[in-house]
């Protein structure tokens, strides 16, 4: 087996590793717990790290989801008359993820 390389420190995309956090169930490879912009710890496969194929906890992608469904007219909170055109989008997507991580704690 190969010796895990110490990523600790380094940022990729969104994130930035914390600490070693065991191994990644299924593939055997290092896992890395990791600090993202948005303020949310998660746990990531070191290879998927270094080949930039995870570079958010998940923040990126909601976002970008948003702002696409807005783009084509859909409503932002699942009601008419909030369209894409008249709104600040960068506002409304952090209240958005702000309430999705907030629901996601209630849960836990």
């Amino acid at each position: 087996m190969a010796k895990a390389i110490d990523i600790t420190g380094h940022t990729y995309g969104r994130l930035t590793v914390i600490r070693r956090n065991g191994v990644a169930p299924g593939t055997g490879a290092a896992a890395w717990l990791c600090l993202c912009v948005c303020g949310k710890e998660t746990t990531v496969n070191g290879y998927f790290l270094r080949k930039l194929i995870t570079t958010s906890c998940g923040c990126a992608q909601r976002a970008a989801s948003i702002k696409s469904n807005v783009k084509r007219g859909a409503t932002i909170f699942g009601r008419r008359g909030v369209r894409g055109s008249n709104i600040d989008l960068d506002i409304h997507i952090e209240r958005k993820m702000a309430r999705e991580d907030e629901d996601d704690e209630a849960q836990s």
